[in-house]
């Protein structure tokens, strides 16, 4: 096996559709994403106007329930101003008879009382030393306030305890404006309630506080409101005093606690923005449900005092946001369909303006590669303005000059082959030549091995004659000797 890791290959068409795909993702996902966020943007900003209108016309309603009680106690007040007009012998009694129809006309007052100054409303202060309309000061002080289903009277008797019990009445007298008082727990009768205190100063010559009028509200009136909960599943409405009391809530078990002791979030701005009668918006956890829920408060004004209550509106913040969610997920779900479609159209278009011709291109030049000139590169290609049009015509160019070349190569060809045919013509007859002749030779050669045989035979006798001599030779020399000797013996 090769130890070179073989690279994994992808066609140009794969690439071109992938890069087309990739730079399709991109922009489109910054573009569906900016218009997401401007859809969501808007979609939170139209829910939020809808609470904020919804919790606008609730605390308006929940002012004309505060503003109720007020107004027949700044009657009762405008009538005190006048209090001149009415004869002095009968005035008290006349004011103490009006104090209780005000009270028996308006049930979510639980009491009515009236604090002058000393001898500041008739002057007869030392008549009613002790008297029951009055206490030892015999100021005039009366209190009608509810005992179950009767109406009681007794003389005030907790105007000047000081340490903050008499504020509901010592307050408007040094700040000479109406106040609305923080709520208190109070024992009517059997029930415990939740108290606060409307009081609207009684001013004399040159504006000087002469006495102050009020009324104990119950805050129970407040609780039974049925809220316009605005087709949100999840809404409920809680009201908070203006130092951070809840005055009603959907849970009456959070009534009269402090907004600290249910939640830690938030806390300063929430009392500075209700202290100051201004509206705030802020997200937290739910206190039941642990998920986050959109808070948002506007303020309640009360007459003209200077302590504003604030109306607060809760939502889960799931179903503030459900519009601006279900846009999202159908931008998101158009998102993922135009780019598949997208991309889909896109390989269509590459396979068959790229993918394709190359292709068909490729198999040309393995074609003239593998040396097939026999068909030249087709029209549709040839008449193409671009890169794969510029490479068939690059083709075709070859296509000519090969079929030139290979014309040209079968014309000499031809000229070889008729020069072979002579050639072949003459090696024939050459052949023939060299076959008579090859015969001759044979039989010559058969003559002269006929020949080199009589040779041999002659060369032996030849030999043998030789022998014959030399033999014949030694014979006669020996004679010759022989005779030498004889002739020398006969000497």
């Amino acid at each position: 096996m090769s130890g070179t890791k073989a690279k994994r290959r992808l066609n140009l068409g794969t690439k071109l559709t992938a890069s087309v795909a990739v730079a399709l993702v991109v922009v489109l996902a910054a573009s569906f994403l900016t218009i997401i966020l401007t859809v969501r943007q808007n979609a939170e900003s139209d829910a939020n106007q809808r609470l904020e209108s919804l919790l606008s016309t609730e605390a308006r309603r929940m002012e004309a329930e505060l503003n109720g009680p007020l107004t027949a106690v700044r009657a009762l007040a405008g009538a005190l101003g006048r209090r001149e007009d009415v004869d002095p012998a009968v005035r008290r009694d006349a004011f103490i008879a009006s104090m209780r129809g005000v009270l028996e006309v308006n049930p979510s007052l639980k009491s009515i009382w009236i604090c002058f100054e000393p001898n500041a409303f008739d002057g007869r202060d030392a008549e009613y030393q002790g008297h029951k309309q009055s206490d030892a000061t015999g100021r005039f002080i009366p209190h009608w306030y509810r005992d179950g289903d009767a109406v009681t009277f007794e003389a005030l008797d907790d105007y000047s305890l000081g340490n903050g019990e008499s504020d509901y009445y010592e307050t408007p007298k040094r700040t000479g404006t109406e106040m609305l008082q923080e709520p208190y727990w109070d024992q009517y009768g059997d029930e415990t309630l939740l108290i606060t205190s409307l009081a609207v100063p009684i001013k004399g010559a040159g504006g000087k506080v002469v006495g102050v009028v009020g009324g104990d509200l119950a805050l129970t009136s407040l609780q039974q409101l049925a809220f316009n909960q605005g087709g949100y599943a999840s809404a409920y409405y809680y009201g908070i005093s203006n130092r951070g009391l809840f005055f009603t809530h959907a849970d009456a078990a959070a009534i009269g606690t402090h907004i600290k002791d249910r939640w830690a979030e938030r806390i300063p701005e929430i009392l500075d923005a209700v202290g100051r009668g201004l509206p705030y918006s802020h997200d937290s956890l739910s206190v039941k449900t642990g998920g986050m829920v959109r808070r948002m408060y506007t303020p309640i004004s009360v007459g003209n005092t200077a302590t504003p209550w604030s109306l607060a509106l809760a939502v889960e913040l799931d179903e503030v946001m459900a519009a601006a969610t279900q846009i999202t997920w159908m931008l998101a779900g158009t998102l993922a369909l135009v780019l598949a479609v997208s991309i889909a159209v896109t390989a269509v278009l590459v396979a068959r303006m790229v993918s394709g011709p190359l292709r068909l291109v490729t198999e040309k030049a393995q074609q003239f590669a593998a040396g097939d000139f026999s068909a030249p590169v087709s029209d549709v290609f040839m008449g193409r303005g671009d890169e794969v049009g510029d490479l068939a015509q690059a083709f075709d160019g070859l296509f000519r000059n090969m079929n030139s070349l290979l014309q040209s190569l079968k014309g000499a060809a031809n000229q070889v082959g008729a020069g072979a045919r002579q050639i072949s013509d003459s090696s024939t007859a050459l052949a023939q030549g060299a076959t008579e002749q090859a015969s001759s030779v044979e039989e010559l050669s058969a003559s002269m091995e006929q020949i080199a045989a009589q040779t041999q035979v002659n060369t032996e006798n030849a030999k043998k004659a030789n022998e014959l001599s030399e033999q014949a030779k030694r014979d006669a020399e020996q004679g010759n000797e022989q005779m030498k000797r004889l002739l020398g013996a006969m000497d």
